[in-house]
């Protein structure tokens, strides 16, 4: 109980200014050596900004591959394809059988990177009405990715 009232003691005869003062020297010492450490770029750790862009690359080269067959099929050159994807890519690190993560350099060994899972596709193109157009299409996709028909929506442009 002395040591609580003797530091709020210290505390009330400072006036707020020297506490502020120290607060404010303690801040720039925590920059100082925190700005010693190694970017986070260094350590191969990546932003979420990155893995949006490579999430947002993927999707796009599916949305290519996929109109390239929906042109072939339907015969329309420009049909419209939209692929929409599960939350983001997936890594597996190697683990010990108890459990523990295997490091190397600092960092896990990676085992595998998985893409994200696609949510559905939908196309829009000429002649999409037509149902050996639209099967043909669908069965396409389907082999395409290893979904199942039921995320997979073939139309008409209108």
């Amino acid at each position: 109980m002395k040591l609580d009232n003797s530091i709020l003691k210290y505390i009330k005869n400072l006036k707020g200014k020297w506490a502020i003062c120290l607060l404010a020297v303690v801040g720039v010492l925590l920059l100082l050596l925190g700005g010693g450490m190694s970017d986070a770029k260094e350590n191969g750790v990546r932003s979420g900004n990155e893995y949006a862009e490579e999430s947002e690359k993927y999707r796009s080269e599916l949305e290519d591959k996929i109109s390239q067959i929906c042109k072939r099929v339907s015969g329309d050159e420009s049909p419209t394809v939209i692929v929409t994807l599960d939350c983001g890519e997936e890594y597996i690190y190697a683990k010990r059988s108890d459990g523990s993560y295997i490091v190397s350099s600092g960092e896990g060994v990676l085992l595998c990177r998985r893409m994200p899972q696609v949510c559905g596709v939908a196309v829009v193109c000429r002649n999409g009405d037509e149902p050996t157009v639209q099967s043909c299409i669908t069965e396409h996709i389907c082999a395409l990715l290893g979904i199942g028909t039921n995320r997979v929506c073939v139309s008409a442009s209108r």
